[in-house]
């Protein structure tokens, strides 16, 4: 008995997830996410830990840290996302050219409307404290 497409994709998407939450649980990940919390959290200024300030302090020395990493992360981001992409389109043929051009303006129309330059501002965020990032595009049937 076949089985039907719907029940091809659920079958395939119940993979995904079973792949994906291996994945979650694997230790390899779970010592990433540790280090990653300590990254971000060191981004943020949380660059001295409690024994460290108490030290500092008994010998009267100033326990506050100079976050030198934030300023120049920000920077880094800002580099990286300061213009907005170019969309091209070249057409297979010279009658193409107009609809290339109609394809380029429609995904910078997305690109603007979907609030683009923000999510790739967040996603260079992640990507420069945490090594790893994702844009995700689909469709929204409520806009």
């Amino acid at each position: 008995m076949d089985k039907s497409p719907e029940e091809i994709k659920k079958e395939k998407a119940k993979e995904s997830v079973d792949k994906f939450n291996e994945f979650r649980r694997n230790k390899d990940r779970v010592e990433w996410e540790r280090q990653v919390q300590e990254d971000v959290e060191f981004v943020n200024n949380v660059q001295l830990d409690d024994e460290t300030k108490q030290a500092l302090e008994a010998a009267n020395m100033p326990a506050d840290a100079i976050n030198v990493m934030k300023p120049t992360r920000d920077q880094v981001i800002q580099q990286l996302t300061d213009n907005d992409p170019r969309w091209s389109a070249t057409g297979v043929e010279n009658s193409d050219s107009k609809v290339a051009g109609d394809a380029s303006d429609f995904l910078s129309y997305i690109w603007s409307g979907s609030k683009g330059k923000m999510r790739l501002r967040k996603a260079t965020e992640d990507l420069e404290d945490t090594g790893l990032f994702c844009i995700m595009a689909y469709y929204d049937p409520t806009k």
